[in-house]
């Protein structure tokens, strides 16, 4: 294997688009330090489709099964995929994704996989601390402190403080790029 070849005790290696891992790929994956990258609006925009046509109910019962990698203690991320998705002026699409599991209202509006959703709380890590982490950026990236880049944004509202349901509704008022802010 890779990591016997060439070992490293830090290597970070992860897994993009990770939609039909199962458990025991989960487990298998921690064992090996490798984690997930989650593209969970494949839940909210496709799973309709997916279901019918290509994967079946169960398994898209189970697409993104972010709560297993939480269990798992994976420092797994969520991310975007333009143009996969129609480009859309809702900044927490994905975080409401993954803390709601909905589908989008025209498919119906169903939550699939209730047992895979997340907190708040985690689906903004997901986007922030850990991404930075997978990136080997924690030391200047994904928390405000001290001695780190001032990349941040201003928002409408504080996402802990809204219901899962009004995640996506939150605006973006202001973005920052080291300390700047940038128009």
């Amino acid at each position: 294997s890779l990591l016997a070849d060439l070992p490293r005790s830090d290597h970070r290696y992860r897994l993009e688009h990770v939609g039909l891992i199962t458990h025991e790929q989960l487990e298998t994956a921690a064992e090996m330090g490798v984690t997930p990258s989650f593209l969970v609006d494949l839940i909210y925009y496709y799973v309709r489709s997916l279901c019918e046509d290509l994967i079946g109910p169960e398994r898209g019962r189970r697409l993104a099964p972010l709560s297993s990698a939480n269990i798992l203690g994976h420092k797994f991320s969520i991310h975007e995929d333009s143009p996969l998705f129609p480009l859309t002026h809702e900044p927490f699409r994905s975080m409401s994704t993954a803390v709601t599991r909905k589908m989008k209202p025209e498919d119906g509006g169903e939550v699939l996989g209730n047992e895979y959703r997340i907190s708040t709380e985690d689906a903004l890590k997901a986007c922030t601390i850990n991404a930075a982490w997978q990136i080997f950026c924690e030391r200047s990236l994904g928390t405000l402190e001290v001695g780190k880049l001032a990349d941040m944004v201003v928002l409408s509202h504080n996402p802990l403080k809204v219901p899962c349901e009004g995640l996506e509704s939150i605006k973006v008022e202001a973005t920052f790029m080291n300390g700047h802010e940038f128009r």
